[in-house]
């Protein structure tokens, strides 16, 4: 009996751990996470979460710091010669709607601050989908079409939450404890019960600009089969061939450093 009750408290904590992923509904009273490599009974559903924690478990191989990243002209960038000259900056997105301009706050997220500035100092968001868009619930980017450079990231430690997830907040996307890489979702509505999860925001978007984040795309919803949306770990090992078959998703054309 003693063993029974041991198991059953070691499958209802993975299960929290993964709790299912959001309904298109924004009134929905179920559980939302802003990953998509959430558990479920679906078999391709879970061949899915397999994939995406292997991808998860490479990437954490590779140290955080001293990475290298290829623009699209061949220039080396490295991760430790982009520093943020001052505590905040300005980041614009230009995407395929318009221009997201959002402050970023060192002081919400240090570490996901700095990260966030190699990263669009990179060019790394430059041609990124949003493939994953929860109308009333959050825009999720930050998978390379050019499917090499996503394994140039490894993971970076958590931040305290500092800042809560309220209406056009900017966030990392993770999968666990210290897990954060590339991926980032924008707060279309508040959403502060992803605070107590350990989601920390580090940017939000300017008033002038949430006009355009509400007009992102948000048709396919949830990636396949639960949604019409692209599958992650298909992004990373396939690229922009693979998103050609979802030809009504929204972009980064460029962001950019103020």
């Amino acid at each position: 009996a003693i063993l029974v009750l041991m198991l059953f408290a070691v499958v209802t904590s993975a299960t929290v751990a993964h709790p299912p992923p959001p309904t298109m509904s924004p009134k929905s009273h179920s559980p939302k996470d802003p990953l998509s490599n959430t558990a479920s009974h679906d078999g391709a559903r879970v061949e899915e979460v397999h994939a995406e924690q292997k991808a998860l478990h490479d990437m954490s191989q590779h140290p955080p710091d001293n990475v290298a990243q290829k623009s699209s002209d061949g220039e080396q960038h490295s991760e430790q010669a982009a520093q943020p000259t001052n505590d905040n900056f300005v980041v614009v997105f230009n995407t395929t709607k318009g221009e997201i301009i959002m402050d970023v706050h060192r002081e919400w997220a240090p570490l996901g601050a700095e990260r966030f500035y190699k990263l669009v100092h990179s060019g790394f968001y430059d041609g990124c989908s949003f493939f994953r868009v929860i109308k009333g619930f959050m825009a999720q980017m930050g998978i390379s079409g050019e499917h090499k450079r996503n394994n140039l990231w490894g993971v970076i430690k958590d931040d305290p939450v500092v800042q809560g997830n309220v209406r056009g907040t900017v966030t990392y996307a993770k999968a666990g404890a210290n897990s954060r890489t590339t991926q980032i979702f924008m707060n279309f509505g508040n959403n502060k019960r992803l605070d107590k999860q350990g989601f920390a925001a580090f940017a939000k978007i300017r008033d002038g600009s949430l006009q355009v984040l509400d007009s992102i795309y948000s048709g396919y919803g949830e990636s396949l089969p639960r949604g019409h949306g692209p599958i992650q770990h298909k992004i990373r090992s396939e690229g922009d061939k693979y998103l050609k078959d979802f030809p009504l998703l929204d972009y980064i054309l460029q962001a950019r450093i103020l």
